[in-house]
């Protein structure tokens, strides 16, 4: 979710040595979509806002807040919509080294977590993780995070202070590599593999929940297989095939099924701006 965000409008301001600068971007949808066999019309828009400032010695400070606009109406049914300021965040950095504070995943939801799914909507027609976290964007958190060449290095606890975790990555020549755990018995660990058109990845948690997915793209086409197996044996699988318009424009199609017999099935467009 996430890596598709693209900001494409900047407004900068000097003043003496430190210069500021204002990104707003994000991206919408709209698409069908059936969910166990009810049928929604859905748009949705997420806009982005991000404000960065340098010190004379070279550190960034960073400023996040998002909100989104949902409008859903069922086939039959009536209409919603719903709007909220969902995350904010204040992010740190100088050299290698960063700290977030706020809306932010901890350790092992930043270098240790497999996502699998598809969908118009960003991912709502069918997604899984092996995340068992908790520390998510959502929450307030505090991530110190460190990069040197093809590692990463991060520790981080809820403000709140019950829960600490201690993640690392590696990530070099198409292979990735992350693996972390928390203070609360929980881990995770997830692989990665790209080449040319091809991805692979996989993830597994102290739960016993498994993601697996396999992604090709060749020209304006894409396409994704990808499953969940969890620890109480249920399990779901979604394939997603799209085709970039280009200027961020995707159009795809989605289905999705789960062992406890629900079939989820949808298309539309999602762009990015």
């Amino acid at each position: 979710m996430k890596k598709l965000l693209i900001a494409s409008t900047a407004l900068t301001l000097s003043a003496g040595f430190a210069a500021a600068e204002v990104k707003v971007g994000g991206f919408g949808f709209a698409g069908v979509a059936s969910y166990g066999g009810d049928t929604y019309a859905e748009t949705g828009i997420r806009l982005e806002f991000t404000g960065t400032t340098t010190t004379s010695a070279g550190t960034s400070l960073e400023a996040y807040v998002r909100a989104e606009f949902w409008n859903t109406s069922e086939f039959g049914g009536s209409p919603w919509s719903s709007w909220e300021v969902n995350r904010q965040r204040i992010k740190i950095t100088h050299d290698n080294l960063s700290l977030a504070l706020g809306s932010t995943h901890g350790a092992l939801n930043t270098l240790a977590h497999h996502e699998v799914g598809g969908g118009y909507n960003d991912w709502w027609v069918f997604y899984a993780s092996n995340s068992n976290s908790n520390q998510w964007d959502g929450g307030t958190n505090a991530l110190l995070r460190y990069d040197v060449g093809a590692f990463s290095i991060a520790a981080s606890s809820n403000l709140s202070g019950y829960d600490q975790e201690v993640a690392v990555q590696y990530s070099a020549n198409g292979l990735t590599f992350g693996a972390g755990v928390g203070t609360l018995g929980n881990w995770m660990a997830k692989v990665g593999y790209e080449t040319g058109g091809l991805t692979l990845g996989a993830g597994i948690n102290n739960n016993g929940t498994t993601t697996a997915s396999i992604g090709y793209a060749m020209g304006d086409w894409d396409a994704s297989l990808s499953g969940v197996s969890y620890n109480w044996g249920s399990s779901g699988y979604g394939l997603d095939v799209g085709y970039s318009l280009g200027g961020g424009v995707r159009l795809s199609a989605t289905a999705a099924q789960f062992s406890w017999g629900q079939t989820n099935i949808g298309a539309g467009v999602m762009f990015n701006f």
